[in-house]
């Protein structure tokens, strides 16, 4: 019986030992990760800042003057009204017939719907019966063309919030060049000439008069955007009876787009972005009661030993790799991430210039 006490004394005595020496290293990582993980990050941001690049969300600023919000406060007015009688998808006007032949909408006796849109429609719906979707929103409608015909477009959002910007006027935008490219149907197949310029020009001044803010999404919208557009735009080039004044001012707003412009500043942002990410992480995560969770007593930990050493092995290991990212692991990650934005920068700056070169 002696001896097997002993056997256990000797056991527990050295899984304690080799748990101090543990601890004993875990302690020490910490110490080393924790005074060199901010100094990786602080010297990599400084060596960013020093070759021109922002790092700060307060290096941004995507206020507008009082009258491009009050030009955003037109333009996505109609985001409430949706359910009043609008649909969310309009018929095609792309749809082929054979090969390389496209079916000229407003020329057709009915008009056909990508889907059922409403219970007492059919697939395909008379134009009377189009233009009522229109009636309840005709005056919110007719503004918003004005607006978008009266200037420069921008939007009023808050840099502070990075990788969290809300662009709910992305929806709107999209929207808005469906509708638009529907009226411009609709008036093309009731003769009104000037009613379809007016929403042809409107859509089209929501792609080349709008700025989008440095986000890719944007972008990405904006090229969708065109491409509806200009699905649109062969549509009503089809009357063959626009008077030359006019085709040339719709050429004059497509030859002035730059598509490239101020495409770079989405690596500029984003850079700024996850850096601030990362910060707002650490600061999370250094809280009172964050930090450790909970730790058990000295009794508790030698009586859980007894039971299961192994789980007692897999906790601290655990432990350890988390001390390990938090206090050192992170930090790399970050300075990685940071040096990847910067590289994906320098690429669309560099695309940018070779554009504008190829194009001078």
């Amino acid at each position: 019986m002696n001896i097997r006490m002993a056997n256990v004394f000797w056991k527990v005595a050295i899984f304690l030992m080799v748990s101090g020496i543990l601890c004993a290293f875990i302690l020490w990582q910490r110490h080393e990760h924790h005074a060199a993980g901010p100094e990786l990050v602080t010297k990599t941001r400084e060596a960013l800042r020093k070759q021109g690049f922002k790092t700060d969300l307060s290096q941004f600023d995507f206020s507008t003057s009082p009258e491009m919000r009050a030009r955003e406060a037109v333009l996505t007015a109609l985001d409430s009204k949706r359910s009043a009688g609008l649909p969310r998808e309009w018929p095609d006007l792309t749809e082929t017939v054979g090969n390389d032949s496209v079916i000229v909408v407003w020329k057709q006796d009915m008009l056909k719907w990508p889907h059922v849109i409403r219970p007492d429609m059919g697939e395909q719906v008379t134009w009377d019966e189009f233009r009522e979707l229109f009636e309840e929103n005709q005056a919110a409608l007719d503004a918003v063309c004005q607006a978008a015909l009266s200037g420069p477009i921008r939007f009023n959002l808050e840099a502070s919030h990075g990788n969290y910007m809300l662009l709910r006027h992305l929806a709107s935008l999209k929207s808005l060049t469906q509708t638009f490219s529907s009226r411009t149907m609709l008036a093309l197949h009731d003769g009104n000439q000037d009613a379809a310029w007016t929403n042809l020009m409107a859509e089209t001044r929501l792609v080349t008069a709008w700025e989008p803010e440095p986000s890719e999404v944007s972008h990405l919208v904006r090229f969708s955007m065109t491409k509806l557009i200009f699905d649109a735009t062969w549509q009503a080039l089809q009357t063959n009876a626009w008077p030359g004044e006019r085709l040339a001012q719709l050429q004059a707003e497509w030859e002035a787009i730059d598509f490239f412009r101020n495409l770079s500043e989405v690596g500029e942002f984003k850079l700024a972005s996850d850096a601030a990410d990362y910060d707002f992480d650490r600061r999370q995560n250094s809280g009172p009661g964050q930090r450790g969770g909970y730790h058990p007593t000295f009794t508790e930990f030698v009586r859980n030993a007894f039971r299961s050493p192994w789980s007692v092995w897999s906790e601290m290991r655990y432990s350890w790799s988390r001390s390990h990212y938090s206090r050192g692991g992170q930090y790399e990650e970050e300075r990685d991430l940071l040096l990847y934005n910067r590289d994906r920068e320098i690429e669309l700056r560099n695309a940018v210039d070779r554009k504008s070169t190829r194009l001078n």
